[in-house]
């Protein structure tokens, strides 16, 4: 991916508030969308900050090996797959 991309980050406008059970509910005011994500979800849509892709797959990854047995490089690979779905979603754009 990176070889097309170089910086992931957030659609402006796109806002964030705390839902129950530790989830959090992302808004979007252009296509007046909702979207649910988990805490590591979140943790992972707030390195979409202008840093590389590289290095949120890689922060990514390490954050969800703390809470699963899978090897990290399983885990890179679900990063890039969330990153690809917030971009589908219009939550998060690749520059």
């Amino acid at each position: 991916m990176s070889e097309h991309f170089t910086t992931v980050h957030h659609t402006e406008g796109v806002r964030c508030r705390t839902e129950e059970e530790g989830n959090f509910l992302l808004y979007h005011p252009k296509t007046d969308q909702l979207h649910i994500v988990t805490s590591s979800g979140k943790a992972i849509f707030d390195q979409c900050d202008g840093k590389e892709i590289d290095e949120v797959v890689h922060l990514g990854g390490k954050l969800l090996l703390q809470e699963s047995d899978h090897t990290e490089e399983v885990l890179r690979s679900s990063v890039l797959s969330f990153l690809q779905e917030l971009n589908r979603r219009n939550l998060i754009e690749f520059g």
